[in-house]
């Protein structure tokens, strides 16, 4: 149901508020509150308008809106208008609201987006834009952009592969010297840096983000890719915390202690010392006279950056980790043994004379050292690269948008922008024109959109002065920050509107009087959001960030169903079994069942409570039927953070036999029945793809067991090949999809122009319909499908003619918000709607449930290795950095920190709003639930919330203002539920109740159909898949987290093995395991390596010696790695076993060390290696390592973290990370989709 529905059909007169947003000798930005009548208000103001102006017309009242849908929404409720005052008009009246009507289809209603096209189409002329030029919707600018990027890395010969030292370019050829001529740089160098820290897939993805930052990555571009790295660098220095900037650098260097301390040190390190060359004092010494000899950075000749990298190497070694300086002297100045008793006790009193004189000039125990200017150094030169090569790739997209006169959204609003603010005649006739200004959900917009808003108001050209601006919105239910809304508009241009106003003229409203929520849960919803949207530092001093939505108190003014006795309620959901004991439900309905995820306790725990309320009193004032009602499940509405983790609750569902319908964001594509489509076109597409063939094989498509495909299958040979000696139906269907793929012009003599067309063939080649017509939701299948078609016929006016482009297309929405919800059922089959809190904005349900309210916000989604936030009207960079130890790594630098701070601040803000929104979609009933673990030693039972702040989860915030309640959880256990109060409203804690005594209406006397269908095929088990086949079906995907992207390692073994061995590397892998496995006396290896082939005399000596040097670096490399942790216990060969909602996958970990607080896990490669491809290699295996550290955590709830690691035995190579188990349940959530 839409927002305003309720106010409109009851007729109500308009309150205060809305009368006072009516005036039209001012400004007026108005803070509408969810519910307040804000569509009610725009079009009585539109009414207004018209009614007090007989010389103006809907061409002369600009109004924009933000969606498409809400712009029909909007005319509509206009044409209504028009149409009222018609029924009652007369003679010249009559007329001038006929003609108004009339004048509507042309009038300026639009999205931003359409309004500046139809600004720079009238002016085609003066605008200097072709006037039939081709607007590029975001699939097809996408299409085109990484066509460019892609063309632009072939032209400069950038290589697949990891990152590498030199870079990872092809030897430049005569096209590119061509190339490279327009532009002041060489782009090939620019390039080659930034493939030191990028792989051309990574580079790729970088370069189209930079795009989808426009304007500030232009902006940012323009400023510095003409400039240098040093001066980047000292840009970035102003907004960071830099621990010794250079400047002050060079004034410690001038201080005269400072240079007799320096000359003491030169002194020392030029004696022949007969100490330990790992002693601490030498090391620091050698590294600082080093620096010294190298730069002289002492003397005139010496640059200030050389001054900072001096005193920078010394603070660090005279500190410890924690940045404290070290309490004795032998840490940073050598123990007495190595220098005293090889007399150089005076060497070793001067030296720590030395430096403590240094230290107590630099004081480094008071600085910031996490940041090293060698890290910001390597940061501000990918930085200028990255820079250059945008423009390089921006002038060829531009380029091509030309050859197809073509714009994109972000032209079109720059174009008007630039286009007004260069023609004053445009810009003043359009002044004219427009009588009055509107602008609904400005929290949704961007400073560009206000810029555009200026420029068409008032007089001015310089300055606002306009008097006709009217704005509505609601900071706190700006929730597109994801689409570049930003929360901080509103505020600032209703500041500007409100200060242009005449002396003593408010134009500063507030619609506070809801006309959606009955009063009992509104005044509920109000306590809550009172303290969720406080400061985020809470403190009594806090004030709210420009971000930050402010509280805002709303009165219940609801004139249909009043009576209802609204309820909130928060259900706690235990997460394990220690917590189904403490809320006693140990032994009960609730554990029957085993749960593989907390996602599945969850939706078990929600529907069980839904059965209550329909089986019930529970009531609701029905909207369409405007009476009271029981609650049925039509009445309900499952809101989402993301459509990601729906499977649970669908299945939920499905055991209560409630009915739904799937409307979230990203569930189309990931339907059973679209699904082997899909999987079909990526076939169709390369029919090596194993498994997408797989899939559609084992579909309804076809409906192969995985018997028969197994039998069909080897390990060496690509199942399509495969299928050429398999059984005659194996063939059969091979023969097929060669038809198919011959219609579709991937094989020789396409038959069919378009896909729509091929894809009715593929359903009536195989009876499609039919067989998705017996699963258990035939209707909503067959009509998938449909939509699916038609999506495929959209598709095909536009420009996505191959099916790179529709898989292109389909992995984006997929990958992003515009996956459309499933196909709506002719006649709204009723039921339970799941939706995304996005989709719901705008609507509203009698009873709402907001789920998981404890899952871990994504905060890395949209943090990438180059990542832009505007702080301060400034758009920043934050840019990883290669390290400065490990070639193939990356670190984060000072900037990247910052940026990613302000980040996720906003971020935290935006969640608040998320869950604002999400809450008031609520008529009647709220419901909030999450599930929770127990700690007795808090005082309500439930283990604490993080930290308010610096928030993980919305749990965080609703925890401590819901649930820390003295004793909740034995409270809970022996009574179900209890009631609490806020300030003015009353809530209800409950665990979950045992399912109600409820049948779906028409259970029991359901006609039967009169279709006769086949036996449903039965649902294929949960697959069980090794680690390494878990591995291989992710490597494929498209669509990786950062997790699986960022490889930290450190070569700290000897260089690579350089034989060619008789024995094959299976074997030599399997005897290197044992080894390490068993680690028997090393005078016993050759004996066990002969009994471990099958022809022992084949083995040379070189060969036992090669197996022995792997087994030698793996353990050393091991013994390496557990010197870093309290090992308690240590098992080689260990069976895991991860369960996920698509998969069971159980592996075998080498080798694991449980330590106190968690376990070590290593895994063992003996491939043959170069250096630069061990990024590569870690890259494919990590998700193997994350499933096995998935297993410990899902099966020890008290481990905190887990470090996994690749042993190289070929280089002694070591690539470890430290996961917590927020890192692998993302990658989990991801995995189970991909899966």
């Amino acid at each position: 149901m839409r927002e305003d529905a309720s106010a409109d059909e009851a007729d109500v007169s308009l309150t205060d508020e809305q009368q006072d947003a009516l005036k039209l000798d001012r400004n007026i930005a108005i803070t509408a509150g969810a519910g307040t009548g804000k569509t009610t208000t725009l079009k009585e103001r539109y009414r207004e308008i018209l009614a007090s102006n007989p010389d103006i017309g809907p061409q002369n009242v600009p109004t924009l809106t933000f969606t498409t849908d809400a712009t029909s929404e909007l005319r509509d409720e206009i044409r209504d208008v028009i149409d009222e005052e018609l029924a009652d008009a007369t003679g010249d009246e009559y007329d001038r609201w006929r003609t108004a009507k009339d004048d509507l289809e042309d009038a300026y209603i639009h999205t931003i987006h359409a309004f500046c096209s139809r600004i720079l189409r009238e002016f085609a002329v003066e605008a200097d834009v072709h006037p039939e030029f081709e607007t590029l919707d975001e699939g097809d600018a996408d299409d085109l952009l990484s066509e460019t990027v892609t063309a632009v890395l072939d032209q400069y010969g950038v290589e697949n592969g990891p990152p590498a030292p030199a870079g990872r370019l092809a030897p430049r050829d005569q096209n590119e010297q061509t190339h490279t001529a327009e532009w002041p740089w060489d782009t090939h160098d620019e390039l080659a840096t930034l493939t030191q820290l990028y792989s051309r897939s990574t580079l790729h993805s970088a370069l189209t983000s930079l795009f989808s930052e426009r304007p500030d990555s232009t902006e940012w571009a323009d400023r510095w890719a003409d400039s240098t790295a040093e001066a980047y660098q000292a840009y970035c220095a102003e907004f960071i915390d830099v621990s010794i900037p250079v400047t002050e650098a060079d004034q410690l260097m001038d201080n005269q202690d400072a240079q007799t301390a320096i000359e003491e040190i030169r002194r020392i390190a030029a004696e022949d010392l007969d100490v330990p060359a790992d002693d601490n004092g030498r090391e620091l010494l050698e590294d600082l006279a080093g620096i010294l000899t190298e730069t002289r950075a002492h003397t005139d000749d010496g640059t200030a950056a050389d001054r900072q990298r001096f005193f920078l190497t010394l603070a660090n070694g005279v500190t410890s980790n924690a940045g404290t300086l070290y309490s004795r002297s032998h840490y940073y100045a050598g123990t007495k043994g190595n220098w005293h008793g090889n007399g150089h006790e005076t060497e070793q009193d001067a030296l720590q004379d030395a430096l403590d004189k240094l230290t107590a000039l630099v004081e480094p125990e008071d600085r910031n050292l996490d940041h090293d200017p060698a890290v910001e150094r390597n940061a501000a030169r990918q930085a200028i690269a990255l820079a250059r090569v945008f423009q390089v790739t921006r002038a060829e997209y531009e380029r091509r948008k030309r050859r197809r006169t073509a714009l994109d959204y972000s032209d079109l609003i720059t174009g008007a922008i630039d286009f007004l603010e260069t023609n004053d005649d445009a810009r003043r006739t359009l002044r004219e024109e427009f009588e009055y200004i509107m602008v609904d959900e400005v929290q949704d917009t961007d400073p560009r959109q206000w810029q555009l808003i200026k420029l068409l108001s008032g007089d001015d050209p310089d300055r606002f002065d306009g008097q006709n601006v009217f704005l509505v919105g609601d900071e706190k239910q700006s929730i597109y920050r994801f689409r570049d809304a930003d929360v901080t508009q509103f505020r600032d241009a209703r500041t500007t509107l409100i200060d242009d106003n005449p002396a003593g003229v408010d134009g500063d409203l507030e619609l506070t009087g809801n006309f959606r929520t009955v009063a009992p849960t509104l005044d509920t919803i109000n306590d809550l959001f009172e303290e969720l949207l406080q400061p985020a530092g809470r403190e009594d001093d806090s004030t709210h960030e420009p971000y930050e939505a402010e509280p805002q108190r709303l009165t219940a003014e609801r004139p249909d169903g009043p009576d209802v006795d609204g309820t909130v309620e928060y259900l706690v959901v235990p997460d394990d079994e220690d917590a189904d004991a403490a809320l006693g439900l140990e032994d009960t309905w609730f554990t029957d069942d085993e749960y593989l995820s907390r996602a599945e306790r969850e939706a078990t725990a929600v529907t069980a409570h839904l059965t209550n309320l329909f089986a019930g009193d529970t009531e609701v004032y029905g909207p369409d039927a405007e009476e009271y009602v029981t609650a049925q499940p039509e009445h309900v509405a499952l809101l989402f953070r993301s459509s990601r983790r729906l499977d649970a609750f669908e299945r939920a569902l499905d055991a209560e036999n409630i009915p739904y319908t799937n409307l979230a964001g990203s569930g189309f594509y990931d339907t059973p029945e679209v699904r082997p489509l899909i999987n079909l076109l990526r076939v169709l597409e390369d029919p090596h793809a194993d498994i997408p063939l797989y899939g559609v094989l084992r579909s309804p498509l076809f409906g192969f067991t995985d018997n028969e495909l197994a039998n069909a299958y080897t390990a060496d040979t690509a199942l399509w090949n495969a299928l050429e000696t398999a059984t005659p139906e194996l063939q059969a269907a091979r023969e097929q999809i060669r038809e198919w793929r011959t219609d579709a012009g991937t094989g020789p003599d396409p038959a069919v122009g378009q896909w729509s067309a091929l894809i009715s063939r593929v359903i009536d080649d195989t009876a499609y319909l039919v067989s998705i017509g017996a699963d258990d939701r035939p209707q909503q299948a067959v009509a998938n499908v449909e939509k699916f078609r038609q999506q495929l016929r959209n598709w095909e006016e536009g420009n996505a003619r191959s099916v790179t482009a529709l898989l292109n297309r389909i992995q984006r929405a997929r990958d992003g918000t515009d996956d459309p919800s499933e196909a709506t059922i002719p006649g709204d089959i009723d039921g339970v709607q799941l939706r995304t809190i996005h989709s719901a904005k705008g609507l509203e349900f009698p009873i709402v449930i907001v789920p998981e309210i404890t899952r871990g916000f994504n905060h890395q989604s949209r943090i990438t290795k180059a990542h832009f936030e505007r702080i301060n009207d400034e758009p920043l960079l934050g840019l990883k950095a290669p390290s400065i130890d490990t070639v193939f790594d990356d670190t984060n630098s000072a900037m990247y920190t910052h940026v990613r701070e302000h980040y996720r601040d906003r971020e935290r803000a935006e969640q608040r709003r998320l869950l604002y929104v999400a809450a008031t979609r609520a008529r009647d009933h709220l419901v909030l639930t999450g599930t929770h673990s127990i700690d007795d030693d808090t005082e309500s039972g439930l283990s604490d919330a993080g930290d308010w702040a610096d928030a993980s989860s919305w749990q965080d915030w609703v925890q401590p203002t819901m649930l820390d309640i003295p004793d909740l959880v034995p409270q809970l256990s022996q009574h179900d539920a209890i009631t609490a109060d806020l300030d003015e409203g009353q809530y209800t804690i409950r665990r979950p109740p045992e399912p109600g005594d409820w049948t779906p209406p028409g259970g029991d006397d359901a006609v039967p159909t009169d279709i006769e269908l086949p036996e449903p095929a039965r649902q294929p088990a949960k697959q069980r898949l090794s680690a390494s086949q878990f591995r291989d079906q992710l490597a494929d995907t498209q669509s990786r987290p950062d997790l699986l992207q960022e490889d930290g390692g450190d070569g700290t073994g000897p260089e690579h093995i350089d034989a060619d061995p008789a024995i094959n590397s299976a074997t030599l892998g399997t005897i290197v395991h044992k080894l390490c496995e068993l680690t028997p006396p090393r005078e016993d290896w050759p004996t066990i390596i002969r009994r471990s082939v099958d022809d022992p005399d084949a083995l040379t000596e070189t060969d036992i010696s090669l197996i022995e040097r792997h087994a030698d670096a793996g353990l050393t490399a091991l013994d390496e790695l557990e010197a870093m942790h309290e090992i308690r216990s240590r098992h080689a060969e260990l069976t895991v076993t991860l369960d996920l909602d698509a998969a069971k996958v159980v592996g075998d970990i080498d080798h694991l060390s449980v330590t106190d607080t968690g376990y070590l896990v290593a895994d063992y490669k003996t491939s043959d290696l170069d250096g630069e491809s061990i990024a590569s290699y870690t890259e494919h295996y990590l998700p193997q390592l994350l499933a096995y550290a998935g297993a410990l955590f899902q099966n020890d709830p008290d481990a905190e973290h887990v470090t996994i690691a690749l042993i190289f035995t070929d280089t002694g190579d070591v690539p470890h990370r430290t996961v917590t188990r927020i890192d692998v349940d993302e990658l989990l959530d991801w995995a189970s989709t991909e899966l």
